[in-house]
């Protein structure tokens, strides 16, 4: 947020990446279940919709979300005369606590922590709340899906896991079972709920948790911008965006997935020529996303070229014999590759035998 402070204090305008799980805004956001209904427009297989949310609408929404506001205590008159209060603050004022003790105290919010809560929240935008805060969101359908799919499975095959756990010795059952989600697994420790008598140390099952994969199918193939530019369309603000994601996603491919380090030559020219053939692999794998799979590496990743190792393919020879003579032979190539292969209309690597004479 300083830094957004000091662009702005400059003069300069900006386009930024929002993380969605974690902005606080986007929940108020992705709540709407018509972001990308039909309202929203359809650009080069994405769907954009643009929402702009004051930052007193939030932080009403928001202490709602906190207080667990129902509707009843929504029509009653202290709910009203506190969104009163926090509409009426300007740039200048500093909203806390005190300002809404006796709406708080009326409402039945006895609760200590979340009084504390809501002081933080704002304190949090405090100086910001005439701000309006603009937002772009796209969503990939075909990401959505593979996302989904592939926490679907990955779930299907934690479910049998902890099963088996549950079938097996009781013994400091809670402790291996949540050892079996550490790591890279920690991400989906969220999706289950142990069940089990309160007076019982250990659980007697699970149950999938329904909010919390709710929640987790909203931000499938979603990703969100935030911009100070008013003036842009949507989705002249997804295609900017997007041409700084490309040269950054080049410079990742470049060391990562092509892996131009490390460079072990002595001699100038064989350190230009690794450079150069680096760069003809890369150029290979954007004409592949580009011309042939119709993608672009922002909007969909190549999952299936990189389990295969594509621009990393290399001809590899092995030696056969026969009684008259010696000749080397092509090594067969995956059939992943095979179709990364046909996609481009490159033939197979032929047989060098017949070559021989």
């Amino acid at each position: 947020r300083l830094n957004l402070d000091q662009l702005q204090t400059n003069g300069y305008d900006y386009i930024m990446g929002v993380k969605a799980r974690q902005d606080e805004m986007m929940s108020m956001v992705l709540e709407d279940d018509d972001l990308f209904g039909a309202e929203a427009m359809e650009w080069r297989g994405l769907q954009i919709a643009e929402r702009r949310i004051e930052v007193k609408d939030f932080l009403i929404w928001k202490i709602a979300g906190i207080l667990e506001i129902d509707q009843d205590q929504r029509r009653s008159r202290w709910w009203s005369d506190l969104c009163k209060i926090i509409k009426a603050a300007d740039k200048g004022s500093e909203l806390n606590m005190s300002d809404l003790r006796e709406e708080l105290g009326q409402l039945g919010v006895r609760d200590r922590k979340k009084r504390q809560k809501i002081g933080r929240l704002l304190s949090k935008y405090r100086g910001r709340y005439e701000e309006t805060i603009r937002l772009v969101c796209a969503r990939n359908p075909k990401r959505a899906k593979l996302s989904e799919r592939q926490r679907t499975e990955k779930l299907e095959k934690l479910s049998k896991q902890v099963e088996d756990l549950f079938n097996g010795k009781r013994e400091n059952l809670i402790v291996r079972l949540e050892k079996l989600f550490e790591h890279h697994k920690r991400r989906y420790r969220r999706f289950f709920k142990w069940t089990g008598e309160e007076k019982e140390k250990e659980p007697t099952g699970y149950e999938m948790d329904g909010k919390a994969l709710a929640e987790a199918k909203l931000y499938d193939g979603v990703f969100v911008l935030t911009t100070s530019r008013q003036d842009l369309p949507p989705e002249k603000v997804v295609a900017s965006y997007k041409n700084l994601q490309e040269v950054e996603t080049l410079f990742h491919d470049l060391k990562h997935f092509v892996d131009i380090h490390p460079v072990r030559h002595r001699l100038a020219i064989r350190v230009r020529a690794h450079v150069f053939l680096c760069i003809l692999a890369l150029l290979l794998k954007r004409v592949l996303e580009i011309d042939c799979l119709g993608s672009k590496a922002l909007t969909e990743t190549l999952e299936t070229v990189a389990r295969s190792k594509l621009v990393k393919y290399r001809v590899h020879m092995s030696k056969r014999s026969t009684r008259s003579k010696d000749f080397w032979k092509v090594t067969n190539i995956t059939p992943e590759q095979a179709r990364c292969f046909a996609a481009v209309g490159i033939a197979n690597p032929e047989n060098l035998e017949k070559y021989v004479w």
